[in-house]
């Protein structure tokens, strides 16, 4: 159950995405996060994917940008 757990938390805060999680500022759009984080705005939008399946932030559109905010100020983990 442990190692289950481990490998699907190593799946869902890979280092990029606790990167975009750290990068987030209130509400930021995909493509300021991508120049930010110097990344290609497809994958950041990959990862906001991840992160709004779990919670952790919102998309909104807003014209012809996607605005994320971040909703988890923390994540505690425990075992």
């Amino acid at each position: 159950m442990v190692r289950n757990l481990d490998e699907n938390l190593s799946k869902i805060f890979t280092p990029k995405r606790i990167a975009l999680f750290s990068a987030l500022s209130g509400r930021d759009t995909t493509k300021s996060l991508a120049k930010k984080l110097n990344r290609n705005p497809k994958s950041i939008a990959r990862d906001i994917a991840v992160l709004e399946d779990f919670g952790i932030v919102r998309k909104k559109k807003k014209g012809k940008e996607v605005e994320v905010e971040l909703i988890a100020r923390e994540i505690v983990i425990s075992k």
